[in-house]
């Protein structure tokens, strides 16, 4: 039976890599992960300990999703390349629920690079779909960035709205421009050379992300590296130099739009067509970021660094990065709500205790 508390450590990996005098060596797993305790990659076990345990209490916040029991969460932690912890079950596969959207820009990064698109701004109307007058500019770009427009009464770029409706028609567009036979068979090819252990990472049905701990961890780590993996470019750094950063303006207008005119019978990917106000100034190519948030004169997340960003999925389906520091957390846990929380909230008890374990 797995365990929240009782952190696994692992052996210390038995090669020692020589740390550069600015800032740690970055390694990259093979087939397995390499394993390191948390004291030989310099982070104190006690904080780190302390973490896992706050993410690891049940949860009864409807943000978060029904009760939540201990048992249900997993996770592990990587730094500098090396699994320092893992907890629960990190080899099962989970649906990541909105985790995954950021996988959806990344697969629409390589259909640029592999020439399926000419460039993010593609319009959806010159691929095919029989998009109403309205929605005639709306382009994957829109699409990735919640501005779409797509069942709401807004232009393509006029409004930001999270928007599942329209994350569905993205997701659909990108399997019909990879072939039509789900996202399982692209992503296999172009994650090949990160040696994922679980094997598949979509759950077609739905096409969201449903793969282990440890194997979307793999993906955080190219993420982190802009595309880089054991010196191999995988995914060209431009995309993540161009896009990794909010790319919804932070004046941008939130829509009005609350009726749902769902005309191609998409769908949804899971949620409603305008479910927060949370966005401009934050969001970007559908990941979170450490940005100051509009009128408030703070940072989303106040204690973490401005460098953090994040992946964000319903009942705390949660991946957030720490570049700077090397560090990386990918766990179903009891996050707390995690947009514009204040310096005592949970995520940032969370986020205060795994930086202080780091910095210790």
């Amino acid at each position: 039976m797995f365990m929240c508390l009782g952190l696994v450590f692992a052996a210390a990996f038995a090669m020692a890599f020589a740390a550069m005098a600015s800032e740690p060596t970055v390694y990259f797993p093979r087939r397995t992960w390499d394993m390191k305790s948390p004291a030989d990659a310099g982070v104190d076990p006690s904080r780190l300990q302390a973490a896992i345990d706050l993410l690891c209490e049940p949860a009864q916040n409807r943000a978060l999703g029904p009760t939540q029991e201990a048992a249900d969460f997993t996770g592990c932690a990587i730094k500098d390349g090396y699994l320092i912890a893992t907890w629960g079950r990190s080899d099962y596969k989970y649906d990541w629920k909105s985790s995954s959207k950021p996988m959806l820009a990344t697969l629409l990064f390589f259909a640029v690079q592999e020439g399926k698109l000419s460039s993010v701004d593609d319009r959806l109307a010159d691929h095919g779909w029989n998009l109403s007058e309205k929605d005639q500019s709306m382009t994957y770009a829109h699409l990735a960035n919640m501005t779409s427009g797509y069942s709401l009464p807004d232009r393509p770029g006029a409004a930001y709205a999270y928007n599942d409706y329209g994350i569905r028609l993205y997701a659909v567009a990108l399997d019909r421009i990879f072939g039509g036979q789900g996202l399982n068979p692209p992503a296999a090819r172009l994650f090949g050379d990160l040696q994922l252990q679980d094997g598949d990472v979509f759950n077609n049905e739905n096409l969201h992300v449903k793969t282990s701990a440890r194997d979307f961890a793999r993906i955080g780590w190219l993420w982190m590296n802009r595309g880089l993996w054991n010196g191999k470019q995988v995914l060209e750094r431009r995309f993540f130099d161009q896009y990794l950063s909010p790319h919804v303006p932070p004046e941008l207008a939130i829509s009005a739009g609350k009726e749902i005119d769902d005309y191609l019978k998409i769908g949804t990917y899971g949620g409603n067509n305008n479910q927060h106000t949370y966005g401009p100034g934050l969001y970007g190519f559908n990941w979170w970021f450490n940005a100051p948030v509009p009128g408030l004169g703070r940072r989303n997340w106040p204690v973490a660094p401005p460098d953090t960003f994040a992946s964000l999925g319903f009942g705390g389906n949660n991946m957030y990065m720490f570049p700077g520091r090397g560090l990386l957390v990918a766990a179903r846990g009891n996050w707390g709500a995690s947009n514009v929380q204040p310096a005592d909230s949970r995520v940032s008890q969370i986020h205060r205790l795994l930086l202080e374990a780091v910095k210790a």
